[in-house]
């Protein structure tokens, strides 16, 4: 029998994401409450829970306020909390999701999720443009250098060239690709295709090479032909 493939749903992921963030910041609220609160007296305490209540329009659980727990561990009940309070007993327990401290908190961790995705996006998108000028500004300085290289070995033959080829092959323990090898465009546009470079220079092809066709190097043949018998006269 065949197991049923889940399917990433990413509305129900950023809900259990918000769900996980908010259930931490609550935990991390009420650990500061108690941090903040030791020293407080009990009358203090009692006076925060009946603010609450009169925020909250009823008498709350334990879970429903911030600090609640502490307050209970200092009563040593919530049941005793709610009678020194002169509070009525609780009504029903909302679930977790349904209490307001919870739907507050919701509300700020969304925020604060969309927040720094955008700001994640935007510090991408600032990376991503510092890259982009770093390679602009590499490619032209590249250009500039294959220039002057072109312009240095405008007079070589093509054996000088291909001996170049050989040599940087040598100098990088592999066949080099054009972007490896200075001067590499212009090698390029005298002689044809880097496939045909490196077929006339006997060096292994790069993987993602593909031979020569025998169209390319009988027209090399042909033009290199031309040329000796050019130079011979």
């Amino acid at each position: 029998m065949s197991e049923t493939k889940k399917v990433f749903d990413p509305q129900l992921w950023v809900s259990q994401q918000l769900e996980m963030r908010t259930n931490a910041a609550l935990k991390k609220k009420n650990a500061q409450f108690a941090l903040e609160h030791q020293n407080d007296s009990k009358r203090q305490l009692l006076d925060y829970v009946i603010t609450c209540a009169n925020e909250l329009g009823h008498t709350p659980h334990m879970d429903e306020i911030i600090g609640g727990s502490f307050i209970a561990y200092r009563f040593e009940s919530w049941v005793n909390v709610l009678a020194e309070a002169g509070l009525p007993k609780c009504g029903r327990n909302p679930a977790p999701n349904g209490r307001k401290i919870y739907r507050d908190e919701l509300i700020v961790q969304s925020k604060l999720w969309k927040q720094e995705k955008a700001d994640a996006k935007a510090k991408r998108a600032a990376q991503n443009e510092i890259e982009a000028a770093a390679a602009q500004k590499e490619r032209a300085e590249r250009k500039d250098r294959d220039a002057v290289w072109a312009a240095e070995h405008a007079q070589d033959t093509d054996e000088q060239i291909l001996a170049y080829v050989r040599a940087c092959a040598a100098e990088l323990g592999h066949t080099p690709r054009m972007k490896d090898v200075l001067g590499g465009e212009f090698i390029r546009k005298w002689i044809g295709s880097w496939a045909l470079i490196c077929t006339l220079a006997e060096l292994p092809l790069p993987p993602e090479l593909k031979p020569p066709k025998r169209k390319e190097v009988l027209q090399y043949l042909n033009t290199h032909k031309k040329k000796e018998t050019s130079d011979s006269e």
